[in-house]
């Protein structure tokens, strides 16, 4: 049996430039045809990530400072 939920952990930059920290990080909570994924991004780079997910049919469900 499936499970109901997959999360899967990407981001918009593999190796960011506080590397090793979590400083001035974002995770985004978005859902896709009922799959939760969580993306983790920049600060600076929260609008574009923003605006890439709602163009791809993705569902914002939270944003939280990491």
């Amino acid at each position: 049996m499936r499970a109901p939920f997959f999360c899967a952990l990407s981001s918009l930059n593999p190796h960011p430039r506080s590397l090793g920290k979590m400083v001035n990080m974002v995770r985004i909570h978005a859902y896709k045809s009922g799959i939760f994924q969580l993306f983790d991004v920049e600060r600076i780079d929260l609008s574009k990530m923003k605006e890439y997910l709602l163009s791809a049919g993705f569902v914002i469900t939270h944003t939280e400072l990491v």
